[in-house]
């Protein structure tokens, strides 16, 4: 009666590694609900683009479920994570290289070029380095700094503000 994580689906890795074995085991069928429920999610996440981002093309959240929401979840420290639509594209590309089937692709190819709209629309000048940055977003996996707050990632160089 209380599913881990409320049963949803989280997007930055588990979603992904759950069809990982997909192609390499000779299992491509395997890998059509995954499709179907990215082009679903690239509908609902077209509507949170251009309601809370002002976006053309569609992203995804840390988090979904069977209701398809796209929206933050979680809190912000989690949850602010637009990436999780660009997240789905390479994985749906490799099926495309494993299957070379051109209809796929035209079916997909539209939800992928959707997700790197959003990206063209939102992503941000960072001032120091000039880099192009998503904005907001945090890392799921890797939280920001605060006194007391643990992190994920050997790699948080920690500075004292």
């Amino acid at each position: 009666m209380n599913p881990a994580w409320g049963s949803k689906f989280t997007t930055n890795i588990n979603l992904e590694m759950n069809y990982w074995p997909a192609q390499a085991c000779n299992l491509a069928e395997c890998f059509d609900p995954l499709v179907n429920m990215v082009t679903d999610l690239a509908e609902s996440g077209g509507r949170v683009a251009k309601v809370h981002y002002g976006a053309k093309g569609w992203m995804l959240h840390h988090n979904t479920d069977i209701c398809l929401a796209t929206a933050p979840v979680n809190g912000p420290h989690v949850g602010t994570w637009p990436c999780g639509g660009a997240w789905r594209c390479p994985q749906l590309w490799e099926h495309y290289k494993f299957t070379e089937d051109r209809e796929y692709l035209k079916r997909i190819y539209p939800v992928m070029k959707g997700a790197a709209q959003f990206f063209l629309d939102t992503l941000v000048v960072e001032p120091k380095h000039k880099w192009l940055v998503t904005c907001p977003s945090s890392s799921p996996e890797n939280w920001p700094y605060y006194p007391n707050n643990s992190s994920f990632m050997d790699e948080i160089r920690r500075v004292n503000v």
